[in-house]
């Protein structure tokens, strides 16, 4: 997780369970049931190519034949040119086959008798991810490939590839990736709470890879509510000095910032009033490191809680609220239109 500069290298995966045993595994792993043998330090070809002629398929084309004799044949001829494709692949080292595609059962055996562990139906998203954290590179054609860009640019490793049991499913696990891949392991009770969560971890993600890229110590404000109280105590000592009408919206805008201390702490269950005025009194006093603790239900250092967000996207927040309230503001009138009356025939 330190060194994450790409979405790609970090993989969720989904299982039924209860949420709070999800937990960050090294390594990447791919959610396919296929029985491997262990492999240490492995070359990995990964592939996107069709494997899946393993007989006529008689249904799908025309052919015209005089006895059973000839279709044998076409099926025989069928056979030589798969098996001339796997002498083809199998022509370079490795230890690892992963196609995107289904791999049906001739070829399959053909490359299992060359010692090569076949992976089949990776989809796109999982072979995409493995080219990013493996280091190879995804091909369809195998004619073209020069030796000396062999292990440069084609093949892919890692440190060990073997069968982990997570819940009561069988995947693949990837270890020792060069460039760092973790997996994410999430359970929950339903299909609904699993995506809420996937959709939850990737924003958290999103906002970590923002907060990293240029000086981190620039990018990132106290998190539990504090910028928001701070913005709306200092707005409110500024309205002190400004005379006139202009003060009051000055003192309203404060008033809404200090509102989302007080939604946090209402969302934990706890006294949102009560917080909100301690929380208050701390930032009068200076002390604009405090914020929410949803956990205790009380005011805390949020530099000591380690309780972070991100300043640019905290500024695009802010800045969003306050074209949208300019633009309410600007509206002179509402006109509501009642729904027409609709007649059963």
């Amino acid at each position: 997780m330190e060194n994450l500069k790409d979405l790609k290298m970090i993989q969720i995966i989904k299982c039924p369970g209860r949420l709070e045993d999800s937990y960050l595994d090294s390594g990447f792993i791919l959610d396919k049931d296929i029985e491997i043998k262990e492999m240490v330090n492995p070359k990995v070809l990964i592939a996107n190519t069709s494997l899946d002629q393993d007989k006529i398929k008689v249904f799908g084309a025309k052919i015209s034949v005089n006895t059973v004799e000839d279709l044998a044949q076409m099926e025989q001829i069928e056979h030589e040119k798969m098996k001339a494709k796997i002498e083809n692949i199998c022509s370079r080292t490795f230890d690892c086959f992963i196609n995107r595609q289904l791999i049906y059962d001739y070829p399959m055996q053909l490359l299992k008798l060359k010692n090569v562990q076949p992976i089949e139906h990776a989809d796109f998203d999982g072979v995409e991810r493995l080219s990013t954290v493996l280091g190879g590179k995804i091909i369809s054609t195998f004619d073209k490939i020069e030796e000396e860009q062999e292990n440069d640019l084609v093949l892919g490793t890692c440190d060990k590839i073997y069968n982990v049991h997570i819940g009561n499913k069988r995947m693949i696990k990837f270890d020792g990736v060069k460039k760092g891949a973790s997996t994410i392991v999430l359970f929950g009770s339903s299909k609904e709470m699993l995506d809420e969560a996937e959709r939850s971890i990737h924003d958290a993600l999103c906002v970590l890879l923002k907060i990293k890229e240029g000086d981190s110590k620039k990018n990132i404000v106290y998190g539990g509510g504090s910028s928001e109280m701070a913005i709306g105590v200092g707005l409110a000592k500024y309205a002190l000095e400004i005379p006139g009408v202009e003060s009051e919206a000055i003192l309203a805008v404060a008033d809404a910032y200090q509102e989302i201390p007080m939604v946090l702490a209402e969302n934990g269950g706890y006294n949102g009033t009560e917080i909100r005025a301690s929380l208050r009194n701390k930032h009068n006093k200076g002390e604009f490191t405090y914020g929410v603790d949803v956990q205790k239900g009380e005011i805390a250092c949020m530099k000591t809680k380690n309780v972070i967000d991100s300043y640019r996207i905290k500024k695009r927040v802010i800045k969003a609220s306050s074209e949208v309230a300019q633009m309410i503001v600007k509206c002179d009138g509402v006109v509501k239109c009642k729904p027409r009356e609709r007649t059963r025939h």
